[in-house]
């Protein structure tokens, strides 16, 4: 079928948090989950408020929303992170792994 306006939203939201965790990759100071979680999580809502600005709805008032989005986003990014290392720290006791952060 046809790719719709909101499946490039949806997707944008995706490549923006993978693009974000690349450029991450590069930078001389590392994050731990919890850290890289929120920025990927923040990276995510503004690649589809800004899609969405310029496919759906194109007036600016959009932007007005944009500091509530990302609060939710930092919250949903903190959790997921949180989450993520206490589930890596399991992981690393049970199965004596060591763990990096690269």
């Amino acid at each position: 079928g046809k790719i719709k306006e909101s499946d490039i939203v949806l997707v944008s939201g995706a490549a923006g948090a993978v693009a974000l965790m690349g450029v991450l990759t590069l930078l001389p100071s590392k994050l731990g989950p919890v850290g890289v979680s929120i920025l990927a999580s923040l990276a995510h809502m503004v690649s589809q408020v800004v899609m969405a600005w310029i496919l759906i709805i194109g007036h600016d008032g959009i932007f007005l929303a944009l500091p509530w989005f990302l609060i939710g986003s930092w919250f949903t990014g903190l959790i997921n992170g949180l989450l993520a290392f206490l589930i890596l720290q399991r992981i690393a006791k049970h199965h004596t792994m060591e763990i990096v952060w690269r």
